[in-house]
């Protein structure tokens, strides 16, 4: 079994519990490797070579991956996750924790639970938009860019202030014209 554990380092609750973590891990001979929220990428261009990165140095396939934070370390993660093909289980440490879970009995009484099955599993439609734009200032040469996204994704007029313009394709079939200061699609999940 191996788990991947992103923290939010920023908040001290997250290291008293990678701790308690790492050795409740330590003692079930269970493999586990980690990394800070900050140390994610935070394009969806970097995460495939990132991921690669991680499968090369640590081999392939993550049983689980843990977030300790909030709802916005779930969702960082969550990318990365979907390209790993890894269930995610989020521990609340910050605010509202609209996705996450709460540790009321502790951290390892959480994970026992979700390592022996007992936790309900969600499954959640994502997002992945291809945008691309003309004129594109940075750099794109009118090359698709490709984004992820658990729970929304918004496109902006950006700091300049004009209309945009936006064609809409679903699987290649366009769909709709408009224009506007911008559009907001959202899954189920919608905003936290």
């Amino acid at each position: 079994m191996k788990i991947f554990i992103v923290s939010n380092k920023d908040n001290p609750q997250t290291i008293d519990a990678l701790f308690q973590i790492a050795a409740y891990l330590d003692s079930q001979g269970i493999d586990h490797f980690g990394a800070d929220t900050h140390e994610l990428p935070e394009s969806h261009e970097a995460i495939e070579p990132y991921a690669a990165a991680l499968r090369q140095r640590f081999g392939a396939g993550y049983d689980l991956m843990i977030t300790l934070g909030g709802d916005g370390t779930l969702l960082r993660a969550a990318r990365l996750a979907c390209v790993l093909g890894t269930p995610i289980l989020g521990i609340n440490f910050g605010h509202l924790g609209f996705l996450t879970n709460k540790a009321e009995d502790g951290v390892i009484a959480l994970i026992v639970d979700a390592l022996s099955g007992e936790i309900i599993r969600e499954t959640r439609m994502n997002l992945r938009i291809d945008v691309e734009c003309e004129g594109d200032e940075q750099g794109g040469n009118g090359r698709p860019r490709s984004f992820f996204a658990m729970n929304e994704i918004a496109i902006a007029r950006g700091a300049l202030g004009h209309i945009v313009d936006f064609d809409f394709s679903v699987s290649g079939d366009r769909i709709a014209r408009m224009r506007g200061d911008g559009l907001i699609v959202s899954t189920a999940t919608g905003s936290t």
